[in-house]
């Protein structure tokens, strides 16, 4: 999405709205009765609106630093009034460090028509800082009707369907913060007891995760265990029931956007997962800063190939054997990106990256996967690059799954 800075609202003619110039109240005229939601707007911004928008901002920037609920709270109208609370909330039992900055304005002739001449919608950037990592970045949709030079937060839903905002934990729960050596959990409040299971589990995982790879896990895993199930994630499950755990990235500001950590997010349930699902989860988190460009088979196989390490030996070998024997003879290529919507692709990926770290070792396996996460590559540069770090190709992968070494 295009950034345009401190931008402020202004002549969105093209765009189907009038700005009334001069004075300290700004009306906004809709003029195009077939508009619907929030479109991007390019258009200027009276300068004592942004102004408004950017002191606002600001003071609730630093009433939550300064743990002030009712200076956050001052010029946020009685509708948005609960949810801000809840936000506030939040941030302060995560020890976050907070900061918002405007954005873009849009074309919103639905919030004119709610709240009258004066109000704008701006898509607003919240950078936060949360157990240590660098800032990562959110953006929310904020709707301010601005009179007399003040701007007042009537609204924080109005871009929630083309932004995909406000699916933050802060933003839907009351959340409770378990705190453990090396870990976070958040659960709904009330579930504290929960919350501590899950610590145990994920810090048991992590011990795991660090000696096979040491150095790329997150310092500090933060897991999300809510009942609601858009937070903060928009990733389904491939398959039904198969991804207890999965892992959503925490942009960072940088233009490309390269994740400074990642949030581990458990699906809702009120069970606590097993240590197996937990460390298939933090094996992917472990990559998550480097970049999502590794081919599917190699995240799916090695995170597949750390959990079973925790598992009992007789039951892997079991499974494997079986695997074995299903895929023996039919394996013509290792699974595509896009065809992980069968159990098999999963398996295959599994058993090819168990035969990498038995022919080349773990540390190989690694080094070639974090090399291919953070630059993908073309294929003819990856099939390179496994041979001089793995000193294997696909090709000798796939030869050995049709026959016996699987």
């Amino acid at each position: 999405m295009k950034r345009v800075g401190w931008l402020v609202v202004g002549g969105l003619l093209g765009a189907g709205l009038v700005v009334a110039p001069g004075g300290p109240r700004v009306g906004v005229l809709p003029v195009a009765a077939e508009l619907g939601l929030p479109s991007a707007g390019d258009g200027r911004v009276e300068p004592v609106v942004g102004s408004a928008v950017d002191v606002a901002l600001a003071r609730q920037a630093v009433a939550l630093r300064r743990g002030d609920a009712a200076g956050f709270l001052a010029e946020v109208a009685p509708g948005a009034a609960g949810r801000q609370a809840r936000v506030f909330r939040g941030l302060r039992a995560l020890e976050a460090e907070v900061g918002f900055r405007r954005r873009e304005a849009w074309v919103d002739p639905g919030a004119v028509r709610r709240y009258g001449a004066g109000a704008v919608t701006f898509r607003v950037s919240l950078r936060y800082a949360v157990t240590g990592l660098p800032p990562a970045v959110a953006d929310l949709g904020y709707t301010y009707v601005v009179r007399g030079g003040v701007a007042r937060l009537v609204d924080v839903n109005r871009l929630d369907a083309v932004l995909k905002s406000n699916r933050q934990p802060w933003d839907v729960a009351e959340l409770e913060v378990v705190r453990r050596p090396g870990v976070v959990v958040l659960v709904d409040r009330g579930q504290r007891a929960r919350g501590v299971r899950i610590a145990a589990v994920t810090a048991q995982a992590a011990e795991v995760v660090d000696r096979l790879w040491p150095g790329p896990l997150q310092k500090i895993p933060l897991v999300v265990a809510l009942k609601n199930p858009t937070v903060p994630t928009n990733l389904p499950a491939t398959l039904s029931g198969q991804e207890p755990i999965r892992i959503q990235p925490m942009h960072s500001a940088r233009p490309d956007g390269r994740p400074v950590g990642g949030w581990v997010v458990v699906e809702p349930s009120d069970s606590v997962p097993s240590l197996a699902e937990v460390v298939h989860g933090l094996t992917h988190l472990a990559a998550v800063k480097m970049g999502d460009e590794a081919p599917r088979w190699l995240a799916e196989g090695f995170a597949a190939y750390v959990a079973n390490l925790v598992r009992p030996a007789d039951a892997v070998a079991r499974e494997r054997a079986a695997v074995a024997k299903a895929v023996r003879g039919r394996v013509e290529r290792l699974p595509r990106d896009d065809e992980f919507g069968t159990t098999e692709s999963y398996r295959v990926s599994w058993l090819a990256v168990e035969l990498m770290v038995r022919a080349v070792g773990v540390g190989s396996v690694t080094r070639f996967y974090l090399q291919v996460a953070r630059r993908g590559y073309s294929e003819f540069a990856r099939a390179r690059m496994m041979q001089e770090y793995a000193g294997i190709t696909a090709g000798d992968l796939v030869v050995n799954l049709r026959g016996p070494a699987a």
